[in-house]
């Protein structure tokens, strides 16, 4: 039994919201996505500077960024997309692979570079002089 077509296009009305919907939410996943990118591209830019200067890196702090990388590729693989987003989405996963890569190289770097051990020579002092003025004080070991 054929319906309406009323109800024909009230079918792929729903049909149409329906997609666009789920392209808004896709597009806000992104924009979410890409902000907590930024924060760790931040954070690897810091971390190539300081082993470029001869500096050694926790490689917990490393192990720890590329596993925080290796989230944000999975969460994009959990977003469905069509047309645009699915190239945004696509842009975001290169982006996140690069990112790996480049720790990975980092990581190789670090490992090449010596643990830097500082040390402190503490200053000691002599007790005090005993005079008039310090006669009546009390010394303690």
């Amino acid at each position: 039994m054929a319906g309406t077509p009323l109800m024909e296009f009230a079918i792929t009305e729903s049909v149409n919201v329906i997609a666009l919907w789920a392209s808004v939410v896709a597009c806000s996943l992104n924009v979410i996505l890409e902000r907590e990118m930024g924060s760790l591209l931040m954070m690897i830019s810091v971390i190539e500077k300081s082993i470029s200067n001869g500096i050694k890196v926790s490689e917990v702090q490393i192990t720890t960024l590329i596993e925080m990388l290796m989230r944000q590729a999975i969460k994009l693989d959990s977003i469905p997309t069509e047309g645009n987003a699915s190239a945004q989405k696509n842009l975001q996963g290169k982006r996140v692979q690069k990112c790996v890569e480049t720790l990975d190289v980092l990581k190789l770097s670090n490992a090449r570079l010596k643990s830097v051990v500082v040390t402190t020579k503490w200053e000691t002092f002599d007790p005090p002089p005993t005079s008039t003025t310090t006669a009546h004080w009390e010394l303690f070991d």
